[in-house]
């Protein structure tokens, strides 16, 4: 019998608490659950950072089989955040080990699907490489 591998999505940001903290994302919003740590409430300010600043991001999604093999990569292109929605929510239940939850509205300018992290890795060398020519 093969395993089951029970976490089929990753998302890759460029930080830690966004990536354990990402629940959801639909055709406008990425939702993300709220924590403590520290004294800060994670990872609320650093949304709210790359909101302010206006960052681009480029979000790799990978999805698994239930080996654990990567069969899909969704790449959302020069994505930017433009506003927090529902930043309290007090109907999120008592069992829940997170203080709220939020959905942040997004939008992005390409998405690109990839069958494997090698051809990722190929496209976004080539980006770079075209990048440098430009300047």
């Amino acid at each position: 019998m093969n395993p089951i591998y029970s976490n089929r999505f990753e998302i890759e940001f460029d930080d830690e608490y966004m990536n354990h903290n990402c629940m959801k994302i639909d055709e406008k919003y990425i939702h993300f659950c709220l924590n403590e740590k520290d004294g800060s409430i994670i990872p609320l300010h650093k949304i709210h950072q790359i909101i302010e600043n206006k960052s681009i991001l480029n979000i790799p999604i990978s999805i698994f089989n239930k080996q654990g093999e990567i069969i899909t990569i969704i790449y959302l292109e020069n994505t930017i955040f433009t506003k927090i929605k529902d930043l309290i929510n007090f109907d999120y239940g008592n069992q829940s080990p997170s203080i709220s939850k939020i959905k942040v509205r997004y939008k992005y300018d390409k998405m690109k699907i990839f069958k494997n992290s090698q051809q990722l890795f190929l496209y976004k060398r080539k980006q770079k490489l075209i990048k440098i020519n430009n300047i």
